[in-house]
């Protein structure tokens, strides 16, 4: 809590490296669509699912991981989504068939879906002063990864090839994931209660 304190650039760095996967990957795949169409014989219908997917796991995801947040502590949700994350990029290059790709986009949006709702409430709780040019700073990082998403997707699909649109989240989220086990607040609360108050 006290680097956090002294250092809020710090923490909104280390949330803002997490946040940007969820807006980075909803836009930087649309580029890969067409590949991935051809590599596992899908029509356009099929092939838009990915993009769909990801939309819906991330509609029910983020008020999940709010609530999950409140009550298990907003540290060890982000790690859990950055993890989660990890997992998904790491497996979705190996995907065989359509259907595991697909689980594997789901199982992304969950988890960076996770980031965000867990990063606003340990800014909230750890910057008193100047939470809202570390909140303005948080949506630039969101707002520029998904600008920028499809020019990358482009320039990656151009060089390589779709898996490594998954690829490339990980130097984000090894960068984030070091920060944030040294620099977030552990201010988990302990209780598992559904009760809404």
């Amino acid at each position: 809590m006290n680097n956090s304190l002294r250092k809020p650039w710090l923490l909104v760095l280390t949330i803002g490296l997490g946040t940007l996967l969820n807006p980075l990957n909803s836009s930087m795949i649309s580029v890969a669509l067409t590949r991935m169409q051809h590599e596992f014989g899908l029509t356009f219908a099929d092939a838009s699912w990915l993009i769909s997917v990801f939309y819906l796991a991330s509609a029910v995801g983020q008020p999940v991981m709010g609530r999950l947040s409140d009550m298990l502590g907003p540290k060890k949700v982000f790690l859990t989504g950055l993890l989660l994350v990890a997992v998904a990029c790491g497996f979705a290059p190996f995907s065989t068939n359509f259907a595991f790709l697909l689980s594997c986009r789901a199982l992304q949006a969950i988890g960076s879906s996770a980031l965000f709702p867990s990063g606003m409430s340990m800014v909230r709780t750890s910057i008193t002063k100047g939470q809202a040019k570390a909140l303005s700073t948080l949506s630039i990082f969101s707002t520029t990864s998904a600008a920028f998403g499809p020019s990358i997707g482009g320039f990656i699909i151009d060089s390589w090839d779709w898996p490594a649109i998954f690829i490339v989240n990980f130097p984000f989220i090894l960068l984030s994931l070091v920060l944030a086990i040294t620099i977030l607040p552990s201010t988990g609360r302990g209780k598992f209660n559904l009760k809404y108050s």
